[in-house]
């Protein structure tokens, strides 16, 4: 199973899907800082540094090519917008899975409950 983790940052999620057997997942992440923390954690097959949000730009590589698309704690209130979304239906294979985290107190207040719906 291939799964990419968006927004990896000091590795969190990749810790625990390494703990649960998963071993094909690549970290993708804007800050070098936050990918060094989580190269540290050996979870992830590999870490890329890439922008989340700009769908024109996304890494042709990776269309299509996971069966699981995670997105922990970034869509909140830090002002992304619609376009990931976008890149997570660019990333997931059909039939994959798409899974987001969110603080439940944003959960309503923000731009991609229209986007959830639809």
């Amino acid at each position: 199973m291939s799964i990419i983790d968006f927004g990896c940052g000091t590795g969190l999620v990749g810790k625990h899907l390494k703990e649960g057997g998963f071993s094909n997942v690549i970290g993708v992440d804007v800050s070098d800082k936050m990918m060094e923390i989580a190269s540290a954690k050996g979870c992830y097959k590999s870490l890329e540094k890439h922008a989340l949000g700009d769908a024109p730009n996304f890494p042709v590589q990776w269309k299509n090519k996971f069966d699981v698309c995670i997105l922990a704690g970034l869509i909140n209130s830090n002002g992304l917008d619609y376009q990931i979304i976008e890149e997570m239906i660019m990333t997931t294979k059909q039939n994959g899975l798409m899974v987001f985290s969110s603080r439940f107190s944003y959960m309503g207040n923000y731009w991609y409950n229209f986007y959830l719906k639809e």
